[in-house]
């Protein structure tokens, strides 16, 4: 593991941005060439694991290393987690820690394998796991479809049953990497402090487009509780990093009413914030997430998010408002009485 000092951090940064930012065939190649160069110094390992397949678009034309930049930047971003605990660790601001980076493609995996409709997704989560991962879990790639151990390389271009094997495969061993080496260990850091006041006392998570039908309604009935609510549309000020302060809420909030329909499903925003939810209720073995089913069944919600199908769930058709929030009025009861 390269050791990380705030002047190579800063070179990590810039280069995870243009990989990012490299959306055209063209130079992509040199791009890769060029970071391949810069951290195989560092990292004699540095180019094992990068899943790429070359392929020209047109004959004589330039070969697609956008994939490879794609792992490029999986693998550095792991680096700054997995950065060594030494005088340099001050300066590392990631939100994020090894574990609940482990979560989050844990459940990308899981909610690809559950519904492995489009490929292209599928193998954007390949890439990105090999690329990431391939460095620290041992022996990754034993044993997958179209894996070459000589230079641990990963060739993407499966068809949909080796996808989806080699993603199953892969699935297991981060599930068991993580529970046999972080989160025992970060659990008991994240012990809950039972003295700590949330600033909020819930978090409405849902997707914009249930606001009008569903959601604008039950935030009224829960004002009449006079609790401290985060809710987008009101906590959101003028010139706001609007990602900061959610995922601030997502921290802040005693409790999670969670609103999930078929707008929920496959969106980024709700699905992270579904995600650190998850994270934090893990963590602490508290109660947080209080699920809404909304114009779905479910079966519809064991079948995209496996991960809570255990929490019992209301369905927004056999409650009113003010019934739901003289429900949640007790669960807040029984947190302060606690």
């Amino acid at each position: 593991m390269m050791k990380i000092n705030p002047r190579l951090k800063e070179q990590i940064e810039q280069d995870i941005l243009a990989c990012k930012n490299h959306t055209q065939i063209k130079d992509s190649e040199n791009l890769y060439n060029t970071l391949v160069s810069r951290y195989s110094v560092l990292d004699r390992e540095f180019e094992k694991g990068l899943t790429y397949n070359l392929k020209a678009v047109v004959v004589g034309s330039e070969f697609d290393y956008r994939p490879a930049l794609s792992a490029i930047v999986a693998k550095l971003e792991t680096y700054l987690l997995l950065a060594e605990q030494d005088e340099y660790n001050e300066f590392r601001k990631s939100p994020k820690s090894i574990n609940e980076l482990l979560s989050e493609d844990i459940l990308r995996c899981e909610q690809y394998i559950n519904n492995p409709v489009d490929i292209e997704l599928g193998r954007e989560i390949y890439i990105e796991i090999t690329g990431r991962y391939d460095g620290i879990i041992n022996d990754f790639g034993n044993g997958l479809y179209m894996y070459s151990e000589r230079g641990h390389f990963y060739n993407p271009e499966l068809s949909d049953h080796s996808l989806l094997h080699n993603l199953k495969v892969l699935c297991q061993r981060m599930i068991a990497y993580r529970a046999n080496n972080y989160s025992i260990e970060e659990n008991k850091k994240q012990k809950p402090n039972n003295s700590r006041k949330a600033e909020y006392d819930v978090f409405i998570s849902h997707a914009n487009n249930d606001k009008t039908p569903y959601v604008e309604r039950l935030k009224k009935s829960l004002d009449k509780l006079d609790i401290s609510i985060f809710y987008d549309k009101d906590s959101l000020e003028w010139g706001d990093n609007w990602k900061n302060r959610i995922l601030d809420g997502v921290n802040k909030a005693e409790f999670a009413i969670i609103v999930i329909s078929e707008n929920f499903f496959g969106r980024e925003w709700t699905e992270k914030e579904l995600n650190e939810f998850l994270n934090r209720q893990n963590a602490n073995g508290q109660k947080l997430i209080l699920p809404i089913l909304y114009k779905i069944t479910f079966e519809q919600l064991k079948e995209k998010y496996p991960s809570i199908a255990d929490i019992q769930c209301i369905e927004s058709s056999k409650l009113k408002f003010d019934e739901v929030a003289l429900l949640f009025a007790r669960q807040l009861i029984k947190r302060l009485k606690a």
